[in-house]
């Protein structure tokens, strides 16, 4: 298909002006609807939680490996056999996935927009800031502090943003 060439003196049609920002392409009939704008803050919510939440994760598979290992073994020294060793490294597993999945299902849903996510992620942040402050206050130590303001991070990001979906 071939089109025809311009009339002479250039061509005189007016072309349309763009798009308001926001407004997306649309199928011919049909009105561009816009979209809603992604908020950076609730993404990088999002980031913050999902980073711990697969450091817990690890954490919690290499305590579910542990578990496994001292099933049985005849280590006395805890609880009188290996066993106990199985059981608290199980109730630590346990634990971390726990609060990886936490960590990972509000993060996630932070980065998608969702309402959801946002709320899962203040809770489980602000629940984990107020823990930390008050180990923080009862011993002021300095290896505390980042721990501390990452949960801060997190809660302040989460609690501005605005999900768009």
């Amino acid at each position: 298909m071939t089109l025809p060439p311009p009339p002479p003196g250039g061509d005189r049609r007016p072309t349309p002006p763009p798009p308001p920002p926001g407004v997306g392409p649309s199928a011919v009939g049909v009105p561009a609807v816009p979209h809603p704008a992604k908020d950076g803050k609730l993404i990088a919510a999002g980031v913050l939680g999902i980073i711990p939440g697969v450091v817990l994760g690890a954490f919690g598979v290499f305590a579910v490996v542990a578990a496994i290992l001292f099933e049985g073994s005849d280590d006395d020294f805890f609880f009188g056999s290996g066993d106990g060793w199985a059981v608290l490294f199980g109730l630590i597993a346990a634990f971390l996935l726990v609060g990886a999945a936490l960590c990972l299902i509000g993060g996630i849903g932070c980065v998608t927009g969702r309402g959801w996510g946002r709320i899962m992620t203040l809770i489980v942040w602000g629940l984990g800031l107020a823990l930390m402050l008050i180990g923080f206050i009862n011993e002021p130590a300095g290896e505390s502090i980042v721990p501390l303001a990452w949960s801060a991070a997190v809660v302040a990001l989460a609690a501005v943003g605005t999900p768009w979906k």
